[in-house]
């Protein structure tokens, strides 16, 4: 069976205050505002980690999560900056559509072995693919080397001859040489 890890999408105080260009602290007092008039309730504070001037700070911001804390963060932007509503509402869509993609955290042996075959097939049909290149590269290569060898010298043909090493002939000419340069070591 699979697992599947869920979470609650958040967003804090300051992540509000960055996207509308204020500062934390006018944020919180706008919550804080709102809470006290009875339109929002109010949400979890917490610590957060900041980093400022090459140091690690903390700093107190309110917590807004689930669909309560979506519903009172886009009162809190309506009130700071209403221009910036919408897109409040674009990241709380863009949190959310992360959350709804599963993250698999558990495989069964037949899943793992139904992924490993279907990897496997994309090598195979990638290796397939190449080698199909490089034949097709050879062929153009080959005709290339026709038409110039053509053009060269019409009407006479052309020989080339690749020597394997291990034929008699090149043995011969081989132990050839190499006596060739013994005589020639002993004469000097």
């Amino acid at each position: 069976m699979n697992a599947l890890i869920t979470t609650a999408v958040t967003m804090n105080s300051l992540e509000i205050a960055e996207m509308v260009g204020k500062r934390n602290d006018n944020v919180k007092r706008t919550v804080e505002t709102l809470v006290d008039q009875g339109v929002i309730s109010l949400p979890q504070i917490e610590e957060v980690k900041i980093q400022r001037e090459r140091r690690d700070e903390k700093a107190k911001a309110y917590r807004f999560e689930n669909e309560k804390g979506k519903r009172d963060s886009i009162i809190v932007v309506a009130q700071l900056c209403p221009e910036f509503t919408a897109r409040l509402v674009d990241r709380w869509q863009e949190l959310e559509a992360k959350l709804a993609k599963p993250v698999i955290t558990d495989l069964s042996h037949l899943e793992i072995l139904k992924l490993a075959v279907e990897s496997g097939q994309k090598l195979i049909a990638a290796d397939a693919e190449r080698e199909h290149a490089i034949r097709d590269a050879v062929v153009t290569v080959e005709k290339a080397l026709h038409g110039l060898l053509g053009k060269v010298s019409p009407g006479k043909a052309l020989q080339t001859r690749i020597r394997n090493p291990e034929s008699p002939g090149a043995k011969r000419t081989r132990a050839y040489r190499e006596r060739k340069k013994a005589a020639a070591a002993i004469n000097k």
